[in-house]
């Protein structure tokens, strides 16, 4: 995986926690619904998943943050230039 896309997932990750966070909502509460493990969210979080995130874990992800999936994936002028 190229530094660019690690670079990419630590942002939507970072997304992911904030919006978590907001809500309320601890990692097992999260996971327990998404149907996915603590320790793979986890890695979602963390930019460590190892993998590219699917559209549908991420469907998923923001379905139960109650947010629009373009929260997620929409990069603000900051973010894209660190993601260069």
């Amino acid at each position: 995986m190229t530094k660019k896309n690690q670079t990419i997932l630590r942002v939507i990750g970072a997304k992911v926690v904030y919006y978590r966070t907001l809500r309320n909502i601890r990692q097992e509460e999260l996971a327990s619904e998404i149907k996915m493990s603590k320790r793979t969210l986890s890695r979602i979080e963390h930019g460590n998943s190892g993998k590219i995130i699917s559209m549908s874990e991420l469907w998923d992800i923001s379905t139960a943050l109650r947010i629009d999936i373009t929260n997620l994936l929409k990069f603000d002028e900051f973010e894209k230039a660190i993601c260069v």
